[in-house]
């Protein structure tokens, strides 16, 4: 044996040698892949365990144990008054996001890309946005009633500026260069704003919807809150005048079940729509 081949030899099982511990890094155990899975069962096991006990050592008029919350709940799903309340909240949630999310998106693209209609209107958006929309919802009660319009309409005002916002900023930073050069090789406006434009604001136009979500969800409470015959937040409001602390808390948690359904799902459409995100971050 030469002495190049002793060499490449030689290096042969350095290379090997050091290549192991990477490999041996790469193989996971069952229980190493689902580790993340058992501390959140964990956490979630530990926390309804304090949950029942604090609610046994305590007044059932101020908290409950976790065990009368779930009782509480299946009461509403044999009885059918929690589909029907959970149908109503959620028929005025979807009107009333999606008319806000729709004029929203369309309105923070034609303010992203047309200075004279940006200087216009943003007067009128600083006044609305900074209005509270709790403040005006005893007037879009007086005037659409205590139907679902009234509550899609409060949505509506929750939604539309987060989503506009959140659009125009997305399409204000994308990147000029790229703009620029769509141009130098003749790209048309409708074409930049498709290729260059959309996709550079598109992680800004979830953001808002996401946001959009949980204001608009709060929107519906709100809402039911002030005036209604029927929904969660008629439920809550309800249990609370009853003193029913369990039937106040399934309400509660009925409503965090849908906004994390609904969340989830918004997250499911950015990875659809936009991929790279993900592989990105």
């Amino acid at each position: 044996m030469n002495q190049d081949t002793r060499s490449l030899t030689a290096g042969s099982v350095c290379v090997d040698k050091a290549a192991e511990p990477v490999f041996a890094e790469e193989q996971k155990t069952w229980w190493q892949y689902h580790l993340k899975t058992f501390r959140i069962l964990l956490s979630l096991f530990l926390g309804l365990l304090l949950w029942e006990i604090v609610g046994r050592l305590s007044n059932p008029l101020i908290f409950v144990p976790f065990s009368q919350v779930v009782g509480a709940f299946l009461e509403l799903a044999r009885s059918g008054d929690l589909w029907r309340h959970t149908y109503v909240s959620f028929v005025e949630l979807v009107v009333g996001f999606s008319i806000g999310a729709g004029v929203g998106l369309a309105l923070g693209v034609v303010i992203g890309v047309s200075e004279p209609v940006r200087d216009m209107t943003d007067p009128w958006i600083s006044v609305l946005y900074s209005t509270p929309y709790i403040a005006v919802t005893p007037l879009f009660i007086i005037w659409f009633g205590i139907g679902i319009t009234s509550k899609a309409a409060i949505v509506f005002l929750a939604v539309i500026f987060p989503v506009l916002l959140n659009t125009y900023a997305g399409i204000a930073t994308a990147e000029r260069r790229l703009v620029e050069t769509g141009r130098a090789f003749g790209a048309s406006n409708f074409q930049i704003f498709r290729w260059i434009l959309l996709p550079s604001a598109l992680p800004s136009i979830v953001v808002g919807l996401r946001l959009a979500m949980s204001r608009g969800l709060i929107a519906v409470v709100v809402g039911e809150l002030f005036g209604s015959l029927a929904g969660l937040g008629f439920l809550i409001a309800n249990s609370a005048q009853k003193f029913d602390t369990a039937m106040l808390l399934a309400g509660v948690f009925t409503l965090a079940g849908i906004a994390m359904i609904l969340v989830e799902t918004l997250k499911w459409i950015e990875h659809r729509m936009a991929p790279w995100r993900e592989a990105t971050e």
